[in-house]
């Protein structure tokens, strides 16, 4: 993922994904937009979007959750 460290705007709507390895957004810490939504998704890894510090925009909208996890974005370590 060293690759993608600077990107900053990521588009995978309606790309019929269904899950992400908990490991998939790890060092894109400069990723500020991010949109999910018109997928398959079901759910995400407990801390999913733990390492996305820079986020400020998240659409999930239009794919199959049905809840999510309390510390998707925070730190077990607080």
């Amino acid at each position: 993922n060293i690759l993608f460290s600077n990107l900053v705007y990521l588009n995978l709507t309606s790309n019929r994904l269904k899950f992400f390895n908990k490991l998939d957004f790890l060092n894109m810490k400069n990723l500020e937009h991010l949109d999910l939504r018109s997928n398959l998704i079901e759910s995400f890894d407990k801390n999913q979007f733990i390492s996305l510090a820079s986020l400020r925009y998240l659409d999930i909208s239009n794919n199959f959750l049905q809840t999510l996890p309390a510390s998707l974005f925070s730190s077990q370590d607080k």
